[in-house]
Order: structure tokens, then C-alpha cells, then sequence
């Protein structure tokens, strides 16, 4: 346990300081009622120091509250200084956010604990209410902890400063790995937990629900990842807490941008429910844009329905689909279509636009059915076109890949 030298050297304030030192003589007197009332004491005057401080550093809304007070003093203001005592701790945590919501809650107790020393109390036995040394000294160190130790660094300030600094279009890097970097060792380095919950979150709606600028949406899907990234088990808790709710909130004209959002996130089933999972799959059943398409193909409760869709659509929207998407599963529609090709031109067209783009992800079955195309389609077997195209193809995989000899074999077999 500390000794009281030790509280004593954390506090910032030498003004507060001298109000904590009669709190201290009060617990070494036995005095516990009133080390509790003196404790509070202390933390209302540590609050208006930082007010002091934070407005001395042109931060406008402390130096509106501290003019405020000045005005309340001024005029003997006895319900308005009341008013601003009972503020205090609402104001430390929302608006200043000194403390996070745990500490709010523990420095409740030492102000619902002060009333209790403070005014006359009576226990059922009808005897002042009392308290114990170890309660008031759990009071004292929390008081350190949570407020006198700490300079006046405001949280919204710090928030705000971050989001700047993401949307910045010459500052924030739009390559992820470098953007990490920059979050570990300076936007999220020594920042409490609450800024960082509060930078999520802000960046969550303007994704969702908000921004519509491409650099800005591109800077704030990087910081995501980021902190995703970085602090996985708080990015976890809020999208539990918050995606549902936002999700139901959207309008339909920004469905686009919020399946973007959405196919960032794995496992997307474990943060909403099964209401609204039916909600956007009933929206892919009524719209052809492929701009949505594209989104909700990356997120996994809606990957299959996507893929029913994509498979009756024409070759253009397949292009403009494989430019944004590309896997087995795409790939299968793509060789297939391939495969049944009506003329030299189609067949051209659909290698060239369809399966090249997707060479890579081509299994040794895909390559087996192109092989047996090439035999039996007379318009892709007939094609002089395609003796490039399989060149091209071969040149694009990789040595020892499977399937390159094969396209080896076709190109060379057409001299």
C-alpha cells in the first residue's frame, strides 16, 4: 500500500494538494466522516483546475463553463453552484472525458458516500451512520488515481484531433501497413481506452451512415482495419453492442456504402441477428445494382444468395464483378461460361475478360474442363484467337503452377 508521501507526490495541483493533505490528517486522526466529505471536497476543486488549465489553453467549451462558475461565484449563487457541484463527475466522464466509465462510476460512491457523511445520516438503529478506515482509504486512493494524478487532457479533444488527423488527405497514409504504424505509436499511444472506443465508434457511423466522400471513405475503411487490427477484443465488444442498431438505421440509399462497410468484418452473423440478416437478403432479392452486389458478396451470410444472382447475369456485369471479386467460386462460373461459348468472337471474349482474370484461382479441374472445351466446342476449337489468349494465360501463372502446361500445349498445339 502507498504511504500518504507517495499520494501526496502524485498530485499535479500544488492547490489541490493542500486540500488533499486535510483529507490525509483526517484519516490519520480517525476522522473517517470526515476524510470522505474533504475527499469530495478536493475532487470539485481539482475539477476546476483543470477547467483553469484547459481554459488557459483556449479550449473553448472548458473556458465557457469556467466563466460560467466565475459568473455564479460572482452573484452568490447558491443553486447554480449546487447545480454545477452535481455536474461535476457527469461533465469529467461525457464532456471531458478526465475519467472513463468505470472510474464514473466508483467516484459516484465517494460523492453518494460524502452525502452520507456530510449530512445528518442515521442508520436503522437510529445512530449516525458510520464508516469504516478502509473504505475511506479505498476513496482516497481511487481519488488519486482517477483524478489528481492526471494532467487536464480531454478526451473530445484528443478525439477530434484524431479524426483530423484520419481525414487528413496529405497526413493519414492509405497503405494499411504504414496507417498501423502510425496508430501504434502515435494516434492510440497512451490513449485511454475511452478515446479509442469513442474514435471507433465515430468512424463505424461515418462509414455506415455518414460519408459520402471516396478519399474520406477510403481513409476511414483503412483506420478500421486498424483498429480492428489492433484492438480486437474492443472492436469486438462495440460492433456486439452497436452494429445491429446501426445496420436497421441505414436508409436505403446507403446500402452500397454500408455493404462495403459490412464485408470488412468476418463472421458478420455473430454481431446481428436473424431479423436483420433476413432484412438485407430481402434487399438483394429486389435489386440488380451491382455496386451492392459487390459489397455483400464479401460478407459471409450473404455470399451464396450473391452467387445465385451473379450466375444469371450477363458477362459485362460478371467483368465489372471479377474486377472487385475473385475466388474458386467465381472462377467456376467463369470457366463454364467459357465452356459454352456460341461463337469464335464469344469464345475470345470470355477467356479473355472472364477466365484470364481469374487464371490463378483455377483449380486442376477448371483447367481439365478447359482442355475438354477446347476439344469438343468447335468455337472455341476453330479460334485462331485463342492461341494468344492461352499464351497470355500460361505467361500469367507462376512456375510449377498447375495447369500451365496444359495452356502451354494449347497455345502450341494451334501452329
Amino acid at each position: 500500500m502507498r504511504d500518504f508521501d507517495e499520494l501526496l507526490s502524485q498530485c499535479r495541483n500544488s492547490q489541490t494538494k493542500e486540500y488533499f493533505k486535510e483529507a490525509l490528517n483526517c484519516y490519520k486522526g480517525g476522522a473517517y466522516r470526515a476524510t470522505i466529505t474533504q475527499l469530495w471536497t478536493t475532487l470539485i476543486y481539482d475539477y476546476v483546475y483543470k477547467l483553469e488549465e484547459l481554459a488557459g489553453n483556449n479550449d473553448d467549451v472548458a473556458k465557457a463553463e469556467y466563466e460560467k462558475l466565475k459568473k455564479l461565484i460572482e452573484k452568490n449563487d447558491i443553486h447554480g453552484s449546487l447545480t454545477f457541484e452535481q455536474q461535476v463527475l457527469k461533465n469529467a466522464y461525457t464532456k471531458y472525458m478526465f475519467i472513463n466509465a468505470t472510474e464514473y462510476e466508483m467516484l459516484r460512491r465517494l460523492h453518494f458516500d460524502r452525502n452520507l457523511c456530510a449530512h445528518p445520516s442515521l442508520d436503522e438503529d437510529l445512530l449516525p451512520y458510520n464508516f469504516s478506515a478502509h473504505i475511506a482509504r479505498v476513496h482516497i486512493d481511487n481519488l488519486v488515481d482517477m483524478m489528481l494524478s492526471r494532467p487536464p487532457i480531454q478526451g473530445r479533444v484528443m478525439i477530434d484531433r484524431i479524426i483530423k488527423l484520419i481525414e487528413s488527405e496529405f497526413i493519414f497514409p492509405s497503405q494499411l501497413e504504414k496507417a498501423k504504424c502510425l496508430f501504434q505509436n502515435e494516434l492510440f499511444k497512451d490513449v485511454k481506452d475511452t478515446v479509442k472506443r469513442n474514435v471507433f465508434i465515430i468512424i463505424l457511423k461515418r462509414l455506415l451512415l455518414e460519408e459520402s466522400n471516396p478519399t474520406l471513405i477510403g481513409h476511414f475503411k483503412v483506420a478500421f482495419e486498424c483498429i480492428k487490427f489492433l484492438e480486437t477484443y474492443m472492436v469486438e465488444s462495440i460492433l456486439s453492442e452497436k452494429l445491429d442498431g446501426l445496420i436497421m438505421n441505414v436508409p436505403e440509399s446507403r446500402y452500397s456504402f454500408m455493404m462495403a462497410t459490412l464485408s470488412l468484418l468476418n463472421n458478420i452473423e455473430q454481431y446481428i441477428n436473424q431479423a436483420t440478416i433476413v432484412k438485407l437478403e430481402t434487399f438483394l432479392d429486389s435489386t440488380d445494382d451491382i455496386l451492392y452486389l459487390i459489397g455483400a458478396y464479401r460478407i459471409s451470410v450473404l455470399s451464396a444468395k450473391v452467387l445465385d444472382k451473379i450466375k444469371v447475369y450477363d458477362d459485362q456485369v460478371l467483368r465489372d464483378f471479377i474486377t472487385y471479386n475473385k475466388d474458386v467460386q467465381i472462377a467456376d462460373i467463369a470457366v463454364n461460361r467459357f465452356c459454352s461459348a456460341s461463337s469464335f468472337l464469344d469464345a475470345e471474349q470470355k477467356f479473355e475478360y472472364l477466365v484470364i482474370p481469374l487464371i490463378t484461382y483455377l483449380t486442376e479441374e477448371h483447367f481439365d474442363n478447359i482442355s475438354m472445351a477446347d476439344n469438343t466446342n468447335k468455337q472455341i476449337r476453330e479460334s485462331w484467337g485463342m492461341k494468344n489468349l492461352y499464351k497470355t494465360a500460361y505467361e500469367a501463372l507462376p512456375a510449377d503452377t498447375q495447369g500451365r502446361q496444359l495452356l502451354e500445349s494449347l497455345y502450341l498445339a494451334r501452329d
